[in-house]
């Protein structure tokens, strides 16, 4: 609930980028900036883990809420932000503590969930999910009572969320999951820690960046694409959104717990293939064929990220906040070099031919897929 919670808020960018393009005269390549921007910390995920692992057990308890609570106010304000410059900032922070919650939570999350990991990420996920389902329909109806400038309203409901939910996770025994004797005994040095997994991240992250070009293209560009391609109104385009992010959400769960009986590899090998059939038949429709698409690629497309999370957390390394870190800092760089290259493509060949090539990319990444079993 707290990640959901928190990545409701975090899902207000997308819906929007069509009245802030407008507002401010964006390219696509200054749109794909904002998303790198917000992702930016990540990059620096690895010391971020590695000070989450060493600091005082009993701050993990407040950082888990601190997240969520600065993600509410800062996004709520998204709609009276004069310039882009300051857009760009305000998004910069929001990663901050976005990077500092999803290092530190999914540790918490594999302890908890003892041999059923792949199930306890996907509910994990599953928050995540519902929240990019839920934040369309929350900042569209926002918009449609109080205008664009008007988001500032919702701070003291998700205040008292906050606080709600704190009150539920502040007796975790933060102690037992992050031990200080276990971190000592298990200590790696930064050079080994490259040494024994980079093999291993280098083609998660590999595969994250051929899956990353298709996540963008959905998550960020959907609603401007189908304004601007297909003549939908904003209300309609964020919808298509939300039918995306739910049906994701409903697989989050699903492909994690498929995965306990079917293998990771496997299960990411079919995602990755459904995924590639479904975008390319989504850009050759139209009408209620399109609404059918959408809700089979979300289904596909979303399974593949708690499957992977799972892979990373089941990696022979400890602490294993720390390999999140890594994980985290190489699924930046895969997946600000896909922004990039969305945006630059949809500003010189149009969101269509994007649209219509990123599936084929996405095939590139089976021969990784199969060679997974061999690195983790």
């Amino acid at each position: 609930m707290t990640h959901l919670l928190h990545d409701l808020f975090g899902a207000f960018l997308s819906p929007v980028l069509p009245l802030l393009i407008e507002r401010f005269a964006l390219s696509y390549f200054q749109v794909s900036l904002l998303n790198i921007i917000r992702d930016l910390p990540s990059l620096f995920s690895l010391a971020i883990g590695t000070f989450i692992s060493r600091i005082d057990r009993r701050y993990l308890n407040y950082l888990i809420i601190v997240a969520p609570i600065t993600m509410i106010i800062l996004m709520s304000l998204i709609g009276t932000i004069p310039s882009y410059m300051i857009l760009l900032v305000l998004l910069f922070i929001t990663g901050i503590t976005s990077a500092a919650f999803h290092i530190s939570t999914p540790p918490i999350i594999k302890e908890l969930s003892r041999d059923r990991i792949g199930t306890g990420i996907s509910l994990y996920q599953l928050g995540g999910e519902a929240a990019r389902s839920l934040g369309p329909l929350v900042i569209l109806g926002s918009i449609s009572i109080w205008g664009l400038e008007g988001g500032y309203r919702l701070i003291p409901v998700g205040l008292i969320c906050s606080l709600l939910l704190y009150s539920k996770i502040k007796d975790i025994k933060i102690d037992n999951i992050f031990n200080r004797q276990e971190d000592k005994e298990h200590k790696l040095l930064l050079f080994s820690l490259l040494k024994e997994q980079s093999n291993f991240i280098l083609k998660i992250g590999a595969i994250r960046f051929f899956w990353s070009l298709i996540k963008i293209s959905l998550t960020l560009f959907l609603p401007t694409y189908l304004t601007v391609t297909k003549g939908a109104s904003l209300w309609l385009a964020g919808g298509a959104l939300t039918i995306v992010q739910f049906s994701g959400a409903i697989d989050t769960y699903l492909g994690g717990s498929i995965s306990d009986s079917i293998g990771r590899e496997k299960m990411i090998l079919i995602s990755v293939i459904c995924t590639s059939i479904t975008m390319l038949g989504l850009t050759l429709s139209s009408g209620v064929y399109l609404l059918i698409l959408l809700i089979i690629l979300g289904f596909f497309i979303y399974s593949i990220n708690p499957v992977i999370l799972t892979l990373v957390q089941e990696a022979d390394s400890k602490p294993t906040v720390i390999i999140n870190g890594f994980y985290k800092t190489i699924s930046f760089i895969s997946t600000a070099l896909a922004t990039l290259i969305i945006g630059q493509g949809a500003d010189l060949y149009g969101l269509t031919t994007v649209y219509r090539t990123v599936p084929l990319l996405l095939l590139l990444s089976i021969p990784l897929i199969l060679n997974l079993a061999d690195t983790n």
